[in-house]
């Protein structure tokens, strides 16, 4: 029963992350939607920890809501924790290439978002340089 739970809670934080992505109402209620989905997909993740499309989907949710939040030390974090996710995917050994080029892709936005945030271009380069490598490989 607990793991048919966590994949309920998987199936509503993907459907929750494109009601939110879609929604072109008040960013206040995109956000609560995507922090039901955040707690969904976090839910998910607590007993099945080696998924990697939940952790792929979470980067997603998180990314999105750094791009609404305004605090920019508060969008940082976001942005961290998405990468945290994204990188927890290359950790594994990908049998599945279009994953991997997805998550490096993914990783290279993510991380050219964050030093625009933090206003740091060198790392900016040298972490996209590196993600483009890794997906070419």
């Amino acid at each position: 029963k607990v793991k048919h739970q966590n994949i309920i809670d998987y199936a509503d934080g993907r459907t929750l992350y494109y009601d939110a992505i879609n929604y072109r109402g008040s960013e206040s209620k995109k956000l609560r939607i995507l922090q039901t989905a955040r707690r969904k997909l976090s839910d998910a993740l607590q007993s099945i920890s080696t998924s990697k499309m939940a952790s792929l989907s979470l980067g997603d949710v998180l990314s999105e809501i750094a791009k609404i939040e305004q605090d920019s030390e508060q969008k940082g974090i976001l942005i961290k924790q998405a990468i945290d996710n994204y990188s927890s995917i290359l950790s594994h050994q990908l049998p599945d290439k279009d994953l991997h080029f997805q998550t490096c892709y993914k990783l290279a936005l993510a991380w050219m978002y964050l030093c625009i945030v933090e206003k740091n271009v060198v790392d900016l380069l040298v972490k996209i340089e590196h993600y483009i490598k890794e997906a070419d490989e």
